[in-house]
């Protein structure tokens, strides 16, 4: 069971990671290396952590975060192989190093290919799809931000993946398809009668709402 609570401890320290809360993120990331003895979850542990300190300014480098990826393809998961790779490139596409976006995203691609997550490879490639938008690369428009999620057998994944996209979104200030994936997420909440995932669904609603006041040209 401490594996377990090391498990939740690490989604908690994930969920205000997201929202920029950092201290509070490493509170939790690590009281869950405490806990676990897990090599795998102890790996994704130092990879958030090394990945909120280069978010956080704390480290300068991406290089320590590369590394903890490299420690992560130690285990075989592809799942979070694929989305450290994911994250570390919409790192790299938030500051405009696109060269190093697109590599982060073509590893990230290759080992969803070895999952049955058809979701994942749509993640995938709507961050393509947002580099190219915002490298000038391709003439696509908006809706490319929100492609439809073919169903990967799970709903909270399914819910997850929706609000992955309209974080995405938010972070590169494209604020109407950001609502768009949090209106699929929360209809699949509601369809589902999942109530947890609702209380960020709002949070992020309302980071949106006070930020295109702040930018009320960006859609």
């Amino acid at each position: 069971r401490a594996n377990e609570f090391a498990y939740i401890k690490y989604e908690f320290g994930s969920f205000w990671a997201a929202f920029g809360v950092f201290e509070r993120a490493e509170f939790y990331l690590n009281e869950a290396k405490i806990l676990t003895d897990n090599n795998n979850l102890i790996r994704l542990i130092d990879f958030k952590s090394e990945f909120n300190a280069l978010v956080n300014g704390k480290s300068s480098s991406p290089d320590r975060v590369v590394s903890a990826v490299d420690e992560i393809e130690k285990s075989n998961q592809f799942v979070d192989i694929s989305f450290a790779h994911l994250q570390l490139g919409n790192y790299f596409l938030k500051n405009k190093k696109y060269s190093e976006g697109i590599k982060h995203f073509t590893y990230a691609q290759r080992y969803a290919e070895k999952t049955t997550y058809n979701f994942l490879i749509d993640l995938i490639q709507t961050s393509i799809d947002l580099l190219d938008l915002e490298a000038g690369n391709s003439d696509a428009g908006k809706n490319i931000l929100t492609p439809k999620m073919q169903t990967c057998g799970s709903p909270i994944l399914e819910i997850r993946a929706f609000e992955y996209i309209a974080k995405v979104s938010i972070s590169n200030k494209a604020y109407d398809p950001a609502v768009d994936s949090l209106h699929e997420a929360m209809s699949l909440c509601e369809k589902y009668n999942i109530v947890e995932p609702q209380i960020e669904q709002s949070l992020l609603l309302g980071k949106i709402y006070f930020e295109s006041l702040n930018n009320p040209g960006r859609a």
